[in-house]
C-alpha cells in the first residue's frame, strides 16, 4: 500500500508539473489538429443522437484511424458540459490528454523499476530522469507518439511481470493493450515483431502447465488484436486506407541505395540534428548497459532490441526517417524499454550518489535539452526554414544551421534580451554559410528571418506572466503557477520520502 500510494502521488506530481508548463493548445502539433477536429465532430454527433435527432456533422477521417480518438473523445465529452461546444475550449481540454498519458508512462516506469530493483529511490530517480531528460517531456505537449508508447510499455509490463497463471480479465487487458500498441498509429506494424514476442513471453510458462486454457486465451488475444486492427484500418484516411495506399504514399520517399539505408539507421542515434543520443543523453548509458542487462533478463532485452530494430529498420528505407518535429520522434516508444533495461543493471543495488554521478550528469544535461524543447513551439524552426526557402528534409536532419537546440537556445537568448531591453534586438537566422574559397558570382543571395516574432515562450504560464495587467489572463496565470508550485513541491517531498525509506531499509 505504501508503494501504491507513493506511485499515485508521483503520477499527480508529474501531471501538475507537465501541466504547469503546458502551452494549453495542441491543434498546431503535427496531425493533432486532425484528431481534434474529428473528435469534436464525433462529440457533436453523439450529443445530437442523444436528443434523437439525425447527425448533422460529417466526420473527417483522421490519418491514423479512429482507435486513437477513443482516447481523446472522452476528454471532450467531459469538458462539453462545462465549456460548451467552442473548438478553442476543446483544443485546451485535449491538450491535457498527452500530459496525462506521459505521466502514466512515467509512473509505470517508476512502479516497474521498483519491482526490479526493490528500491523506491531507484524507481524515483530513473522515472524522473525519463520524464524530464528525454523526448518524453517535449512530447507531453506535442502528443503524436504518447499513446502508442504508453500501451507498448503496459503490454511489456503485463507480459513480464505476470505470474504463471493469468486470469481472463488480465489476459483481455493484455490483448487490448497489445492491439492499441500496434494499431493506434499506421507505423504500428513496425512493432508487430516486438508485440508478437511479448505474446510468446506472456504464455510461455502457462502453456506447459495449463495447455488447454492457455490455448483458448492465446486465440482470444490474437483475435482481439486482429479485430481491432481490421476495424481501425477501415477508418483511416484515404492514403492510409489500405496496405496498397500506405505503400503508394511512401514509394516516392524510398532511399536510393543500401548505403543510404545504413546511414539513416546510424543517424537515428548520431545525427547532429535528430540523433537520439543528443536529445535523450541518458540513452547512452542504457545502450551501454544492454550486455549486462541481458545476463539478468534476456527476454526483456530482446524485446527492447526488437522495438529499436523495428522502428529503425522500418523508417531507415525512407528519406523522411525524421521530420520537422523535436528530435527523432519515431524512437519515442523505445525510451521506456531502454530505461527499464538500465534498471536491470541496478537490481539489488542501492543508489549511491557518488557512484551514479555519470547518470546524474546525463540526466541534468538531458533536462536542459528537453527544457529548450518545451519552452518554444517546435514548428517555429519549420516556419523559419520555409520563409528562407531552405525547408529541405536534409537540412532539417543534418545542417547544423537548422539544429533545433541552437535555434531554441537563440530564441531563449532573444527573449531574455527583450525582457531586459525594451527596444529588443534584431537577430537573424540562419547563420551565414561559409563558402569554401570564393562565393560563386551567380549564387543566389541568402534569405534570412528575424527571430523576434519566434522568440515567444510556449508555456502559458510564461506568456501570461507578461500580461497580468489584462484581466482575462490573470486567472490562467494563477492556475498554472499553483500547478507549478504544487507539482514541484510534491516531487521534492516525494524525493525526501523515498530517500528516508531507503535509509531506513539500508543495513547499518
Amino acid at each position: 500500500m505504501k508503494t501504491a500510494r507513493i506511485a499515485w502521488l508521483f503520477f499527480l506530481a508529474m501531471t501538475m508539473w507537465y501541466f504547469s508548463l503546458s502551452p494549453g493548445t495542441i491543434a498546431g502539433m503535427g496531425y493533432m489538429g486532425e484528431n481534434l477536429k474529428a473528435s469534436h465532430q464525433i462529440v457533436s454527433n453523439l450529443l445530437t443522437w442523444l436528443t434523437l435527432k439525425p447527425a448533422a456533422t460529417p466526420i473527417d477521417r483522421p490519418r491514423h484511424g479512429f482507435l486513437e480518438l477513443a482516447f481523446e473523445v472522452p476528454f471532450l465529452v467531459l469538458g462539453r458540459p462545462f465549456f460548451g461546444a467552442q473548438l478553442d475550449w476543446a483544443d485546451r481540454i485535449l491538450a491535457i490528454q498527452p500530459i496525462l498519458v506521459t505521466s502514466l508512462l512515467c509512473t509505470l516506469i517508476f512502479v516497474w523499476i521498483r519491482r526490479i530493483t526493490g528500491s523506491l529511490l531507484w524507481g524515483y530517480v530513473l522515472a524522473i530522469g525519463a520524464g524530464t531528460s528525454t523526448l518524453l517531456w517535449p512530447y507531453a505537449y506535442i502528443g503524436l507518439e504518447t499513446t502508442q508508447s504508453l500501451f507498448l510499455m503496459l503490454s511489456a509490463y503485463l507480459a513480464f511481470e505476470s505470474g504463471d497463471r493469468k486470469s481472463w480479465p488480465r489476459t483481455i487487458l493484455f490483448a487490448l493493450s497489445c492491439a492499441v500498441a500496434v494499431g493506434v498509429k499506421a507505423n504500428g506494424f513496425l512493432l508487430v515483431p516486438a508485440v508478437g514476442f511479448l505474446i510468446f513471453c506472456y504464455f510461455r510458462r502457462e502453456l506447459s502447465k495449463y495447455a488447454g486454457a492457455s490455448k483458448s486465451k492465446a486465440i482470444a488475444v490474437v483475435s482481439i488484436i486482429a479485430a481491432l486492427l481490421a476495424v481501425n484500418s477501415y477508418g483511416r484516411s484515404s492514403f492510409f486506407a489500405s496496405p496498397a495506399g500506405f505503400v503508394q504514399r511512401f514509394a516516392w520517399e524510398l532511399v536510393d541505395s543500401p548505403l543510404t539505408f545504413a546511414l539513416n539507421a546510424f543517424s537515428f542515434f548520431g545525427s547532429p540534428n535528430k540523433g537520439l543520443l543528443l536529445y535523450s543523453p541518458i540513452v547512452i548509458l542504457c545502450l551501454a548497459a544492454l550486455p549486462k542487462a541481458y545476463s539478468v533478463h534476456p527476454r526483456l532485452v530482446i524485446f527492447t532490441l526488437l522495438v529499436l530494430a523495428g522502428l529503425v529498420a522500418g523508417f531507415s528505407p525512407i528519406v523522411i526517417w525524421a521530420d520537422e518535429t523535436w528530435g527523432p520522434r519515431y524512437l519515442h516508444s523505445a525510451i521506456g524499454p531502454l530505461i527499464i533495461c538500465f534498471a536491470l543493471t541496478r537490481k539489488s543495488t542501492q543508489f549511491r550518489l557518488r557512484r551514479e554521478l555519470p547518470l546524474l550528469a546525463l540526466v541534468g544535461l538531458g533536462t536542459i535539452i528537453s527544457l529548450l524543447g518545451s519552452l518554444f513551439y517546435y514548428g517555429s524552426l519549420h516556419i523559419a526554414a520555409i520563409q528562407t526557402s531552405q525547408n529541405t528534409i536534409e537540412a532539417l536532419q543534418y545542417d547544423i544551421r537548422w539544429n533545433h537546440l541552437r535555434f531554441n537556445l537563440k530564441l531563449l537568448q532573444v527573449w531574455l534580451h527583450t525582457r531586459t531591453t525594451p527596444a529588443g534586438i534584431s537577430e537573424v537566422w540562419p547563420p551565414p554559410q561559409h563558402w569554401w574559397f570564393k562565393r560563386p558570382p551567380d549564387a543566389l543571395p541568402p534569405k534570412s528571418v528575424n527571430l523576434d516574432k519566434f522568440a515567444v515562450p510556449q508555456p502559458t504560464l510564461i506568456r501570461t506572466w507578461t500580461m497580468l495587467n489584462k484581466s482575462p489572463h490573470k486567472s490562467m496565470f494563477w492556475v498554472y503557477l499553483a500547478s507549478f508550485a504544487f507539482g514541484a513541491s510534491l516531487l521534492i517531498w516525494l524525493g525526501r520520502v523515498v530517500m528516508k525509506l531507503q535509509a531506513a531499509e539500508s543495513p547499518p
